[in-house]
């Protein structure tokens, strides 16, 4: 899949001056003479990582002149995509362990059943994604916002929650043996049947019975 951007047509979005000029540059760069070619959804990552286009790359998938980020299953373990804009992508069972996406923007994203074994999603924003049976062992998920998003069933063992928001986020049936939820913000959030070991720390107005997590 080639996806061709014509200048005229990205000169109806009114773009800002910063865009153009990359735009441009890009032109040149390939040879031609009013257009450029993106190679597919592995060009579209590059511009949504990009300290220099994922703000180009942000405002083009809000207007629907290049289409969202769509790869799932895709293998793309150890990755840098820190501070990524990739809102609403589709990643669901992809490979993304020890992938490094501190900073980044996945609001909307469809991660179901995905591989986050060691990932760096430090400060992450994850508003309303959707993880359902994703592996986050070990991964850190510090200061991230997780408000309202679904985490049911995912393995979070041993991950670092710190300071994490967890407003309403789903957690029903989730692994949280040895995650760390030192000042995580849990208002309304669902721990119901939860697992957690003896030794973990009680969890206010939750309480352990039989490994599992049930309202006190």
């Amino acid at each position: 899949m080639k996806i061709i951007l014509y200048r005229k047509e990205i000169l109806k979005y009114n773009p800002c001056d910063e865009g153009m000029a990359w735009f441009d540059e890009m032109r040149i760069l390939q040879g031609r003479k009013n257009s450029i070619k993106i190679p597919g959804m592995f060009g579209l990552l590059w511009l949504a990582a990009n300290a220099e286009t994922r703000g180009f790359y942000s405002w083009a998938t809000n207007r629907g002149i290049v289409p969202t980020l769509n790869m799932p299953k895709a293998n793309l373990e150890g990755a840098d995509l820190n501070r990524a804009k990739v809102c609403e992508a589709n990643l669901r069972e992809a490979n993304l362990s020890r992938v490094n996406l501190s900073g980044s923007d996945l609001f909307g994203a469809n991660l179901k059943g995905a591989d986050l074994r060691g990932a760096d999603l430090y400060g992450a924003i994850l508003h309303k994604v959707d993880l359902y049976g994703a592996n986050l062992r070990e991964a850190n998920l510090e200061r991230v916002n997780l408000r309202e998003a679904n985490l049911q069933g995912v393995n979070l063992r041993g991950a670092n929650l710190s300071g994490a928001d967890l407003y309403r986020t789903d957690l029903l049936g989730a692994d949280l043996r040895e995650a760390c939820l030192s000042g995580a913000e849990l208002y309304r959030t669902n721990l119901q049947a939860a697992r957690r070991s003896k030794e973990d720390p009680e969890i206010p107005g939750w309480k352990n019975v039989n490994g599992m997590l049930v309202p006190s």
